[in-house]
């Protein structure tokens, strides 16, 4: 299909129809297509390149919104996952198409990126909704780029996002596809199924032989090998660890209190005065004479300002939140502004007086001030410990002496892998949770202490006890275990068998009750039938459901469970038809018509590339990675 629609898009009817529907968006995968010649630039797109500058800013803004999502991301792990190249892939693929559709007279005009520009709810006034000039401009300052090159992203972004939407609208999938999918998305099947368990087998169920055991037992020696394990002693030390070595006085206490006063009380009350003009220039030009120390009613009259009355005001009591901003952040006594208001005027106010809100009693808020100055002078002492960690590490002592002077108990943990996991296997949770601890262990030698370590949230000393060599057990010490693996291998062995012999006779016309009563069990019908969208709430996940639907009318499945097996049949299979046929073709319409969108999309997607053949200057792409990642 993909070579039909490349053919199609060459002509000269796809170009009409393409500008019929204009354009939109379609990221897909990074041609490898290196040329030199490109100086610093990344890529170059006909007349137009990818600078570095360009692809920070991408994947900044990335990153913006993965953080706001509770992250801590940086463009240094964008670079060590891979996703750095993701970002330039997409840049390549966007420029690409907007090249194609501009070299075919298919981009937006002028007029309509201007008006696209002014609706974005970024650059709207939060006073009166009107497209915000100062906040356009400040949000161009912010990510560093001109209004040139962002009004050149909303005209590609415009072009391709109109592309996807003229396809959506304009490919109506064939009414022959629609019902054949629509067959397939409305089926439904009617089973039948007995669960089939260990108490149906276990009379079968030899116990393993000394012989068995043995063979056993050379097939899983790999299986069996125990690694090489180490037993460590640590110190670690965390801000945690000295909130109980801290003081916090009652004085302390009170003057956190005064400190913070606005924190703990209620909202207050601000006086202000303004003066209004019609314009911003003669309100700045106020501004500036009246913070001059010039005569304020030569400056009001000159420049034609409107005094207005004084206001009280809490701050949840404005609507203009420029306004509000503005007055609750002012000094008192010293005029500020200017402030747009929302009928277009501008003004600039004066805050005359303030009163604070009640604030609550000290009683009240005591238990919370302590602790925040609890954990934040823990902090400070753990910060202040680390020079005399060091100091004592230094100074020749052992770990135990080492924790007398740092007040910290040295652990010692049992023998562990490189993993931090014990002979028995059970992990152990507080070594991997200090980073980085285990892998510098297996780097020390025996009885070697280590100077102090950082590990983020703690510092720790480590010191290597014990090395125990990787071994193979004997036979005896793990011959009961061999004896339940072997036993459960036989047990999953019979199982399945039966399970074979079971299916053989349904699919050669047999009873799926006769096989119940034989074996003991019920035979289960659900009381839905079962269709391919069955949610795995009824315990039929995505595995079972295409097993069920793999069958034929009267044919067996088999589903593995945990502990057992189904073994049922496909009793009946409705196809829907009518009115039922004709609701789901209405709603397979929708998802044809997306699949059919995708395919012209990357259809057109391969024309372009071929067309506009964009260069990729390898060496830069490679040196602006590496700069970006952690440092090997």
């Amino acid at each position: 299909m993909l070579t039909l629609l490349r053919n199609l898009l060459r002509s000269k009817i796809a170009l009409v129809l393409i500008g019929l529907l204009i354009l939109g968006l379609a990221a897909f995968g990074i041609t490898d297509i290196f040329t030199p010649r490109l100086g610093n630039s990344l890529v170059r797109v006909g007349d137009r390149t990818i600078e570095a500058r360009d692809i920070d800013r991408e994947a900044d803004a990335q990153i913006d919104q993965m953080n706001a999502q509770g992250g801590s991301f940086t463009r240094q792990d964008l670079a060590d996952s891979g996703r750095l190249v993701n970002v330039i892939a997409i840049q390549v693929n966007r420029l690409t198409m907007a090249e194609y559709l501009k070299q075919k007279g298919l981009s937006p005009s002028d007029e309509a990126v201007v008006d696209q520009l002014r609706q974005l709810p970024l650059f709207r006034s939060s006073i009166n909704g009107s497209f915000d000039l100062q906040r356009y401009q400040q949000y161009l300052n912010s990510v560093g780029q001109t209004e040139a090159e962002y009004e050149q992203l909303i005209e590609d972004q415009l072009s391709l996002v109109t592309m996807s939407r003229g396809f959506s609208g304009a490919v109506e999938p064939p009414s022959a596809l629609s019902e054949i999918m629509a067959t397939y998305n409305g089926e439904e099947r009617r089973i039948a199924y007995m669960l089939v368990g260990p108490d149906q087998i276990e009379d079968q169920i030899e116990p393993p032989t000394e012989e068995e055991l043995r063979t056993f037992y050379q097939e899983q020696r790999a299986n069996l090998l125990q690694p090489e394990r180490r037993a460590f002693s640590i110190i670690a030390i965390s801000p945690s660890d000295f909130i109980h070595r801290v003081d916090i006085t009652d004085e302390e206490i009170q003057n956190e209190y005064a400190a913070q006063i606005a924190r703990f009380s209620a909202p207050s009350t601000r006086v202000f005065e303004s003066v209004v003009f019609e314009e911003q220039e003669p309100a700045r030009q106020a501004l500036g004479r009246l913070l001059a120390d010039a005569d304020f009613d030569q400056v009001v009259n000159s420049l034609s300002g409107q005094i207005m009355a004084a206001e009280s005001v809490l701050r949840d009591d404005m609507t203009n939140e420029d306004l509000a901003d503005t007055v609750f952040t002012a000094p008192v006594d010293i005029w500020s502004g200017p402030v747009e208001l929302g009928d277009g005027r501008w003004a600039i106010i004066n805050v005359i007086e303030e009163t604070p809100g009640e604030a609550q009693p000290i009683e009240n808020v005591s238990d919370v001030i302590e602790q925040e100055l609890r954990a934040f002078k823990a902090e400070r002492a753990y910060m202040d410990s680390l020079e005399e960690i060091d100091a004592a590490t230094g100074s020749g002592l052992s770990l135990e002496e080492l924790a007398e002077v740092l007040q910290s108990p040295a652990y010692s943990l049992p023998p562990v892998d490189n993993q931090g996991v014990t002979e028995d296997g059970k992990r152990n949770t507080f070594l991997n949770q200090i980073e980085g601890a285990i892998d510098y262990g297996f780097d020390l030698y025996p009885d070697e202490t280590s100077f102090r370590q950082d590990a983020g949230d703690y510092q720790y000393i480590i010191r290597l006890d014990e090395i125990v060599e990787g071994y193979l057990p004997e036979f005896e010490e793990v011959e009961d275990r061999l004896t339940r693996a072997l036993t459960n291998q036989k047990r999953a062995q019979a199982l399945n068998t039966l399970a074979t012999e079971v299916a053989d006779r349904l699919d050669q016309g047999g009873f799926l009750t006769s096989e119940a009563e034989t074996l003991g069990v019920e035979v289960m019908r659900p009381d839905q039938p079962v269709t391919r969208s069955t949610p795995p709430e009824t315990g039929l996940n995505a595995q079972s459901i295409q097993s069920i639907f793999a069958a034929g009318l009267d044919e067996s499945f088999v589903i593995p469970l945990q502990g057992g097996l189904m073994i049922g049949v496909v009793e009946a299979i409705n196809l829907p038809e009518g009115d039922a046929l004709r609701r789901q073709v209405a709603a397979t319409q929708s998802q044809l018509s997306n699949v059919l969108s995708r395919e012209l999309e990357q259809a057109m997607f391969a024309v372009a590339m071929d067309d506009v053949s964009p260069e990729t200057n390898d060496a830069a792409i490679e040196t602006y990675i590496s700069d970006n990642q952690s440092p090997q």
